[in-house]
């Protein structure tokens, strides 16, 4: 188009007057011969349905204003929506490039949602997970009510929806090895787990030769009597084996109830406890947990993995498209085909982006591409 700038951004906060600037920008460039831009290949990108009608209604009246009745009436071809509604435009116009039906139904939020979760439910990698959810980390939230299979769940859901976002919905898999190196590297070089359970163990054994009993009832203090209680079963469950999986125990252990001035317990018990801690206390050079971090880290990939190409294939073969498929399948389709994008810039004079600082990898990408055809 003559006398556009192929690129102009316009820093603007809430109440700056930005669409107000917006309506007169686009009203001048149809109206004025000058700039050459036909209403109906306006390409004008929000993100609410509200906003998007409220900018073609205010860029309407202004060209009803001007008098430019024909020019007003056109608008209604113009691109003028939110990114998901211009993405399922593009879908429904470059259907069959995409092979896909000429019209796609559209999954709604809800079913979208339990259709992951079913695909979920069917994943091996999860219901390994599953199996193990609080050696995993995963417990009750006492301040949302979640179950920790709700935290699992919620965990994998927006672990889904951030790769969607980037455009990624094949091959996470293949991320594991970077992940599998950033993890080791944080956890450092682990020691020797047989020498370090060996240390716990005996430092245990130790306190429990010399104080077999719990001490809780030896103290007057109720919050004392619970911590000593606590510590007992702890201890307690050291000589079962458990601190041979259970992290969480060797984390509780690394700080146990000693004499401080309102409670005086013996000063041989102090000093066996703090064995225990101090052997409690070397749970970050122990391989274990890396184990663990690694194993939860491949089964999350596996599991979303495995639930989105069950999702996927679910939705292809019923010709279902969601609010991601119109990102991802446009996107696609403009960088796939040249003459795709080619059709696209002779509709489009102009690329008008509300709220771009709001953009994700993909909506940007999507964008970006109708950039470089020079709109």
């Amino acid at each position: 188009m003559k006398n556009i700038p192929p690129l102009t951004i316009i820093p603007a906060g809430a109440g700056s007057g930005k669409t107000h600037h917006i309506k007169e920008t686009l009203a001048a460039w149809v109206t004025d011969p000058a700039y050459g831009v036909a209403p109906d290949k306006i390409v004008a990108v929000t993100f609410t349905e509200a906003a998007a009608a409220e900018m073609r209604e205010r860029v309407r009246a202004e060209l009803v204003r001007r008098n430019r009745l024909d020019d007003a009436a056109r608008l209604d071809s113009a691109y003028i929506s939110t990114i998901h509604g211009f993405g399922l435009r593009l879908l429904r116009e470059f259907a069959f490039d995409a092979g896909l039906p000429p019209v796609s139904r559209l999954l709604e939020e809800d079913e979208e949602n339990t259709l992951i979760r079913r695909a979920l439910a069917r994943s091996p990698s999860g219901a390994e997970i599953m199996e193990q959810l609080e050696g995993f980390g995963y417990d009750y939230d006492f301040l949302s009510g979640d179950s920790a299979e709700d935290q699992f769940r919620k965990e994998i859901l927006a672990m889904i929806s951030r790769f969607r976002s980037l455009g990624r919905e094949t091959g996470i898999n293949a991320m594991y090895p970077a992940i599998e190196q950033e993890i080791s590297q944080l956890y450092g070089t682990p020691q020797s787990a047989a020498m370090l359970n060996e240390l716990l163990a005996s430092s245990v054994s130790a306190l429990l030769k010399a104080y077999p009993d719990n001490m809780a009832p030896t103290v007057s203090v109720k919050t004392a009597r619970k911590e000593l209680d606590s510590d007992f079963r702890r201890i307690k469950a050291v000589r079962t084996g458990k601190h041979l999986s259970d992290w969480k125990l060797w984390q509780k252990l690394r700080s146990m109830r000693v004499s401080n001035r309102n409670t005086k317990l013996p000063e041989d018990y102090d000093d066996l406890a703090r064995d225990v801690m101090a052997a409690a206390g070397s749970l970050p050079v122990h391989p274990g947990p890396l184990e663990t971090a690694l194993n939860h880290a491949r089964l999350l990939l596996g599991t979303v993995d495995e639930s989105l190409q069950d999702y996927l294939a679910n939705k292809k073969e019923h010709g279902l498209v969601d609010y991601g498929d119109m990102l991802a399948i446009a996107h696609a389709i403009l960088t796939a085909d040249p003459q795709v994008l080619a059709t696209l810039r002779s509709r489009v004079d102009c690329l008008i982006i509300d709220e771009f600082q709001d953009t994700n990898p993909l909506q940007f990408s999507l964008l970006w591409e109708i950039g470089r055809a020079h709109v």
